[in-house]
C-alpha cells in the first residue's frame, strides 16, 4: 500500500500560508465561491442556447425538429439540475455545448455514490418515463405526426444518453456504482468507453461524438493520475466545513503538492486549482454500499426495458403499422433537411408516382426527386426529354403482404440511395418484381426494404 505524504499543519489564517500556495488558494476560492448572479447565470444559459440553436440551424434548417431538440434537452438537463439542488450541490448552472447538446455543472464535497449515480439517472429516466407516457395510447391507433416525432426524440436521446459509455450519463452511473472503487478498473473503463464511443461514431458517421472519443483517448493517463492521487490521498483529508463552500487549507496544501509532483503538465495556477477540485471531491466521495449497488444495477437495465412494454402490445397487434410509424418519423425528417440543403426539389405529391409506377397500388407516401436527363442520353432524344425519378415510396399493407411472395435477394454493396434513410438499412431486389412494377422498356431498379414496406425507385421516364 503506497504511502501518503505528511499532512502539513493547519494554517491558523492566511499569513501563515507559504507564498507558493497563496496564488492557487486564491484560485480556489473563486471557484469554491463564484459570484452568484441570477442575472449572470441566466445570461451565459441563454448565450449558449442561442449558440446551439444557431449551429443546429445550420445543420438542420428544420426549425420544428430544432425547437423540438432543444425541449427533449431542457427538460433532461432540467432532471439533473433538480436532483443536483436536492442533494446539496452547489453552484449548479446549466448551459448548452454547440454541436453536442446541454449540460449542468454542480460541486458537492463528500457526496454518498448512490447520490451521484441518481443525478446522472435523473437526467434521461423523467424523459424515457414520460415519452413512453405519451407514446402508449396512440399505439392503438393513428397518432398525429407531431406526437411521434416528441416521443421518438424523448426516447431516442434519453436511451442514447443511457449507454454505459463516457461521458454519457449510463456510463457515469456505472462509474459511481461500480470503476469508482479501483483506480486501475477505473483507467480500464475509461479506455474501453473511450475506443467503444470511436467505434460508435465511425458507425454513426458522427465527428462530433469522434471528437469527443479523441479527446477521452488523450486524457486517459491524465485521468488515471488524477484518480491515483484521489485514490491515494482518500481517507487522509479533513473533512470539509457543511456549512463552507471551500476545501480546507490543509487539504488544499496537501492536495497541490502531489499535483506538482505528479503533474508537472499543469502549469498555470487555475489549471491546477481546478484539478485539485476535482481530486478533493473525488477522494471524498464515499461508493455506495454493496445492497445499494446491487439496487442500482438491477434498476439499470429496468429502465431501458420500460418504453418496450407499449410497443411490444403494439407489433403483437398491428406489425405493419408500427414499422410505418418508424418510417414515416425518420423520412420526414430526413427529406425536410434534403430538401434544404440540396438544389433539387423534395417532392411528397403522390399521384404522379402512382400513374407512373401503378403496379405498387395505393402509395401511403412518397418522397422523391425529379432530374431531367442530359441531351447526349440514349434514352432522352433532344426532341423527347427524358427525367429520372429518385425517391421512396411506402405500400399499403396488402401490397407488402403480396410482394413478400417474391425472389428476394439482398441488394449489393455498391446500391448507395441518393437519401438514405438511417432505419431503413437492409435493401433487397428481385429481377420479377422490377421486371412487374417499373414502366415497360425504361432503365432502371427498384429496391424493397422489407422490414418497413418502402420501395426505393430510380427510374428513366419520357
Amino acid at each position: 500500500m503506497e504511502a501518503c505524504a505528511p499532512v502539513p499543519p493547519e494554517p491558523a489564517d492566511n499569513a501563515s500560508v507559504p507564498d507558493h500556495y497563496q496564488a492557487i488558494l486564491s484560485e480556489l476560492k473563486k471557484l469554491n465561491n463564484p459570484e452568484r448572479n441570477w442575472a449572470k447565470t441566466l445570461k451565459v444559459f441563454a448565450i449558449t442556447l442561442v449558440l446551439f440553436a444557431a449551429a443546429g440551424w445550420v445543420r438542420y434548417s428544420d426549425p420544428v425538429f430544432l425547437g423540438m431538440l432543444v425541449g427533449v434537452l431542457f427538460f433532461h438537463e432540467l432532471g439533473h439540475f433538480v436532483a443536483m439542488r436536492i442533494f446539496g450541490y452547489r453552484n449548479v448552472r446549466m448551459f448548452f455545448i454547440p454541436l453536442f447538446g446541454a449540460a449542468v455543472s454542480g460541486r458537492c464535497f463528500q457526496p454518498s455514490g448512490w447520490k451521484k449515480a441518481v443525478v446522472s439517472l435523473m437526467g434521461p429516466f423523467p424523459g424515457i418515463v414520460v415519452g413512453t407516457v405519451l407514446l402508449a395510447p396512440q399505439l392503438c391507433g393513428h397518432p398525429p405526426q407531431w406526437i411521434l416525432e416528441l416521443c421518438f426524440d424523448l426516447l431516442s436521446i434519453n436511451l442514447f444518453n443511457l449507454l454505459p459509455l463516457l461521458p454519457f450519463d449510463g456510463g457515469r452511473y456505472l462509474h459511481a456504482i461500480l470503476f469508482c472503487r479501483n483506480r486501475w478498473l477505473e483507467a480500464a473503463f475509461r479506455l474501453v468507453a473511450s475506443l467503444l464511443l470511436g467505434l460508435l461514431a465511425w458507425k454513426l458517421n458522427s465527428i462530433v461524438l469522434g471528437v469527443v472519443a479523441y479527446i477521452m483517448v488523450g486524457s486517459t493517463i491524465a485521468s488515471y493520475r488524477v484518480s491515483n492521487i484521489a485514490h491515494r490521498l482518500r481517507g487522509h483529508l479533513p473533512k470539509p466545513d457543511p456549512k463552507s463552500d471551500e476545501i480546507p487549507p490543509q487539504a488544499a496544501m496537501l492536495i497541490i503538492d502531489e499535483i506538482r509532483a505528479h503533474l508537472p503538465q499543469l502549469k498555470t495556477d487555475a489549471r491546477i486549482a481546478t484539478t485539485a477540485l476535482n481530486i478533493y471531491e473525488e477522494a471524498t466521495t464515499r461508493p455506495p454500499s454493496w445492497i445499494a449497488s446491487v439496487g442500482l444495477l438491477i434498476l439499470y437495465p429496468l429502465v431501458f426495458l420500460l418504453p418496450l412494454a407499449p410497443w411490444v402490445v403494439a407489433i403483437r397487434r398491428e406489425p405493419a403499422l408500427v414499422q410505418e410509424w418508424l418510417v414515416q418519423v425518420d423520412h420526414d425528417r430526413y427529406a425536410k433537411r434534403v430538401s434544404a440543403a440540396s438544389k433539387a426539389e423534395v417532392r411528397s405529391d403522390i399521384a404522379p408516382i402512382e400513374h407512373r409506377l401503378p403496379a405498387l397500388g395505393h402509395l401511403k407516401w412518397v418522397q422523391w426527386t425529379s432530374e431531367k436527363m442530359t441531351r447526349d442520353s440514349r434514352f432522352s432524344p433532344p426532341e423527347r426529354p427524358a427525367y429520372r425519378l429518385r425517391g421512396y415510396a411506402q405500400l399499403g399493407i396488402e401490397k407488402i403482404k403480396e410482394f413478400s411472395t417474391y425472389p428476394w435477394q439482398p441488394a449489393g454493396p455498391e446500391f448507395r440511395p441518393t437519401m438514405p434513410i438511417p432505419i431503413m438499412t437492409k435493401w433487397y431486389w428481385s429481377q420479377p418484381f422490377t421486371n412487374n412494377c417499373k414502366p415497360g422498356g425504361s432503365p432502371g431498379d427498384l429496391f424493397f426494404e422489407r422490414r418497413s414496406g418502402v420501395v426505393y425507385f430510380d427510374i428513366q421516364v419520357e
